[in-house]
Parts: C-alpha cells; structure tokens; sequence
C-alpha cells in the first residue's frame, strides 16, 4: 500500500480512501487530491493559485475561490480540525495553506521534482460528493462541456443513491433518490435515457463508478449526498464521466427541512440546464406536506421482498392518509398495489385499491405517469378493457419517457395483443433503462417465449442462469420454450424431478416428459385442496396431454378472474386447445376490442 500517515489518519493513495483509527472518513475526491498535496509538502505551502491548477483543468473556468474555501471547509470537518486553533491545516492569508502535522510516508518515495502521488479511481465508498467545487458553470466552460450533449444523440445518465450521514436521512437520501429519477425520467426520450431505480439502487459504496457505468452502459454518472448541518438539509450533486473520472458538473443546495419537496425538482431543472443549455421542463408535483413526506421517504427505502412490498404499501397508506392530495402517495399505493397482485396477493382485492388511488391521483395531477402505468395494469389485468389500458400506457410513457416499468408493463399487454415485434421491443427499451433488474431480465425470457422467439427465448434464458443460478423462475419459461421446440431431452433437465439419461431417444424423452406432468397433476388432484393458481394447473394439463381438464381449468381461472387469464390467446402450450368454441369464448370475454368508456 502506498499512503500517509499522519496523528491517528491513514490516507490510502491506493485506494482513495482516509481513514481515522482504521475507520473509513468520508471525504470527496477533489479534496482528497488536496490533502494528498498538501501532507506530501510537510510543513510548506501550497499557494491558491497551486490549488487551483490542482483542481481544474487549464481553461475551466469555475468560481475558483468558492471552490477552494469549499475543499478547504470540507478537508476540515473530515479530520475535525478548527481554522482558529489548527492541528493539521493552517491557513497562510491572502497565500494559501500549510499542513503543519508530521506526516509518515508508507510506500511512498518522493524524489526532489517528482509529481505527488494521487488517489487512484473513484469508488462510491469514502467520500460524500463535491458540492460546489465547480460553482456557477461560466459561459466558457458551457462552451467546452455541455455543446456536445446538445448535438449528440440520446446519453444514459445513471443516478445513483444519494449518501447520507451515518445514523440518519436515509429515508430522505432514498426519497430523493426516488424523486429526482422520476423528475429527469420526464426527459424526452431521444435527449436523455435514465437508468431506472432498481438497476442503480443496488450497488454499493464501494463499487467504482466505472464498473457501475460499464455494467449499465451509462454515458455519466450522477452522484451526491444528503446530511444535516446547522439545522438545515445539506445537498451536493456532482456530475461525472466516469470514463476519465473526469467532473462535468457539480451543485450545491441548503435547504430548510420543510423545502425539501421543491429540491429534485430545482436538482432536475439545474442539471438539464448544464447538460442542454436549457432548463428542460420536468414534472413537478404539489409538496406533500410533512407527515406523508415522512412515509413517503420510509416507503422508498424498501427492498423488493414481499414482506418489504407489504411494508411499502403500509407506508404509502399511511401518507395517503396524512394527506390525502399528495399524488406521490396515491401513484406509490396504486403502483405498489399492482406489484403486490403480481406476486400473489389477492387479485380482485389489491387491484380495486390501485385502480381508486391510481384515479385519484390522475384527478388531482394528470402528469402523474407512475399513477397512469398503474392504471393501465388494472385495466388490462384486471377489468380487461384493454383499448383504454393502452391510452394510459401510452400516457405514462409520454409523460416519463424513462420509466422502465410502464415500458415493461406494456409489453406484456403488447403479447397478449397478438403484437410480438412491438411486444419484444418494449421489453428490450426497459431493458436498456432497467438493465439489472432481475425481474426484467427473467420476463424478457417469458416475453419472447410467448411471442413464440422460442430459441431467442432459451438463449435469453441460459445467459441469466449463467449469471445467476439463483433465477428459478427463468427455468419455467426455459422448459416451455425447450418443449415448444420439442427438445424435451433437455425440457426434462430444466424441469422439476430426476434428470434424465442423455442416450435417451426423442420419442421416449417427450413420453416421460408427459408421464411427469401427469404425475403432477395426479398429486393436484389427490391434494383434496384446489390450486392457488387454476392458469398454471391448466399448464399442466395440457402438458400432460390432457386437454379436458385443462379446459377447465381454464374456465376456472376466468371464474376467479385471475391475471394471468388475459394471457390465454398468447400461451403456446394452450395451441392444441385454441381452435374450440370453448376456448374461443373465453378469448372473446378478454374484451380486446372494447372501446374505452367516457369518463373512465
């Protein structure tokens, strides 16, 4: 390791880390590169004009002196120094600065002219992020910086979770988070992508924002933290190009606890200005006042378990409760509600409680995308009014351009439509906007399945149990796009049961796949209890190669109205029952061409 040592700090030039006492101090990159300078010089000063050449590139042009007072004041509360009574940093006036602290070398050899040894790249971990380093942009500096954003095509911004101070604001840091995603999703399309929240929320401080931008593809990276000083809400935000590590853009924001509705807001309006020369317009929501912020802020630090979903649902009631215009509460329990249908909650019951709180927020905010994505699953899930579903998928995807999961949503209704190529390339665009989800991911393989890519399907599917073996539900539409293409040697190893011998023939392969799927529907039936899910007993059946009771059960998951209904015409294992009179009155019950209804 080469580092410095100084009283009880251990500066690692290595890893770009300070430590006190072998715990990690956070300190942001730019005065990081200060101390390292100024400890090396031992006792010497560091003039402000060294410090600027230091921090900038030649020819930027940012408020220099803000910028050092700021790196400087930053240098300080890090190492808990005091500027009247200075142990480590002590100010030269109108010259500079000196580190009057001895200072150990480890690993370090410094020959007379040799340049300083500097932090290596960026991680997340050990620095809360430059606030205002670079100022108030110059027109000079917009010349070099943000021209190219204005002519290039559309870039992916990755905005990752804010920090915050030990013990305390991480719910407001996961709000913030949360809000200023959806504010720059508002972006249009074709000047701005920005990677969803479930894709950026995962990665941890350590992790290098070069590794974060290579795994998401993301153009530059937006960084920040969030902690309380003197009472109020202290915000910085730094812009990188994480290829160079170079700094395109930094803020900062003081703010009253009560303020902090406007801030994503004011963050989003600042940030398009830098990168398009104008302050693009985003959406912006009437503040909530502060009893729902506070649940608001605790619902958005969830993880996706389902005891987390149920968690997340409590707390937007509860600001819904606290204050019954906040649409950010309204759009988060229908949106949540939905979710929760998805994995299993009773349908009829959690989809009535989206579909009023999705309608509610529409009425009090139109542009509220997030609430018109929920509708539009209520709709198309639920009530099958599929035309008026589509209006309202279309809306959101207008509204938020960025919002992965109405582009997800929509594909699935695209499928079941009798749409693949439309089907498939809105599952690819949440994809590009979501790219680590792994929910994404896995319905990708079920979208192309029942778009009938079937080998596109069962590539899809191994590459994501290559990566993670952990994604069963990958094995399901794997297996079915494997006996789609009669491979069933291989649908055998995939699904549930024994493997089975690989000298086995094709005929005798497909004969115990179907003797296994009848041994699944025999303990069905034995059971004495029905299925949770009549949809995937009828799957069964039909892979069992008894289309009778498949039928059946069919009509019975149109009885409990359950989603996965609305994908009937879309199956591929339901092919050999689709031409039936039977069959064919349940398709035509879907309602596909029913016309939206006014006022709805």
């Amino acid at each position: 390791m080469r580092g410095l040592r100084f009283s009880v700090f251990e500066l690692d030039l290595d890893a770009g880390e300070l430590r006190k006492d072998g715990l990690l101090v956070r300190l942001p990159p730019q005065p990081l590169k200060v101390l390292t300078e100024m400890a090396l010089r031992r006792g010497n000063l560091v003039s402000r004009d060294e410090l600027k050449r230091i921090l900038w590139p030649e020819g930027v042009h940012v408020e220099h002196d803000r910028g050092i007072n700021f790196c400087i004041n930053q240098i300080r509360t890090a190492l808990g120094d005091d500027s009247d009574r200075p142990r480590f940093l002590k100010t030269v006036p109108r010259r500079g600065y000196r580190f009057i602290a001895p200072v150990e070398l480890i690993g370090v050899d410094l020959e007379p002219d040799a340049a300083p040894p500097v932090p290596r790249e960026k991680t997340r971990r050990g620095w809360f992020v430059a606030g205002v380093l670079a100022g108030l942009i110059a027109i000079g500096m917009l010349a070099v910086v943000y021209w190219p954003w204005r002519t290039a095509p559309a870039r992916r911004i990755a905005i990752l979770p804010f920090e915050f101070t030990p013990g305390g604001d991480a719910e407001l840091a996961a709000l913030l988070h949360e809000q200023l995603i959806a504010r720059m999703g508002t972006v249009p399309g074709e000047r701005l992508a920005v990677i969803a929240r479930a894709s950026t929320a995962r990665y941890e401080k350590k992790t290098s924002l070069a590794r974060i931008a290579a795994d998401l593809r993301a153009g530059i990276v937006l960084d920040g933290s969030i902690r309380r000083q003197n009472g109020t809400l202290a915000i910085t935000v730094e812009l990188v190009e994480p290829k160079s590590q170079s700094q395109l853009w930094s803020m900062s924001y003081d703010r009253a606890p009560a303020e902090f509705a406007g801030l994503a807001g004011h963050i989003a309006a600042d940030l398009t200005r830098f990168l398009f020369g104008e302050a693009v317009a985003v959406a912006r929501r009437s503040p909530c006042n502060r009893a729902a912020e506070v649940h608001l802020a605790k619902a958005f630090t969830f993880t996706a378990s389902q005891r987390h979903w149920n968690e997340a649902l409590d707390s937007f009631d509860s600001a819904a409760a606290a204050d019954a215009n906040c649409v950010d509460s309204l759009a988060g329990v229908a949106e949540v509600a939905v979710r929760l249908a998805m994995r299993g909650a009773p349908a009829a019951e959690v989809l009535s409680k989206a579909g009023a709180a999705a309608r509610r927020a529409i009425d009090l905010d139109p542009s509220a995308a997030a609430a018109h994505n929920a509708l539009a699953n209520v709709l198309f899930w639920s009530e099958w009014r599929w035309k008026e579903a589509e209006l309202h998928f279309r809306r959101a995807i207008e509204l938020q351009p960025s919002l992965a999961l109405a582009h997800h949503d929509y594909a699935w209704m695209m499928a079941a439509s009798g749409r693949p190529d439309e089907a498939i390339a809105r599952m690819e665009r949440s994809r590009e906007l979501d790219p680590v989800s792994p929910q994404v991911n896995i319905d990708t393989g079920w979208i192309l399945y029942r778009t009938r890519r079937f080998s596109d399907a069962i590539k899809h599917c191994r590459r994501v149990l290559e990566l993670d073996p952990k994604m069963e539900e990958a094995r399901g539409s794997l297996e079915l796009a494997l006996v789609s293409e009669g491979r069933f040697r291989e649908a055998l190893a995939e699904g549930p049961g024994q493997g089975v011998s690989s000298t086995i023939s094709s005929q005798d392969a497909e004969r115990e796949y179907r003797k296994r799927a009848g041994d699944r529907v025999r303990k069905i039936e034995q059971s004495g209890t029905e299925p949770k899910s009549a949809f995937l007993a009828a799957l069964q059946y039909v892979l069992a190669g008894e289309p009778q009771p498949a039928m059946d059960w069919i009509e019975k998951a149109f009885e409990r109205r359950e989603l996965m209904a609305a994908l009937i015409d879309c199956e591929p294992a339901f092919d050999s029952l689709r031409g039936g009179p039977r069959f064919q009155r349940l398709v035509a019950r879907l309602g596909r061409d029913r016309p939206p209804e006014a006022g709805r």
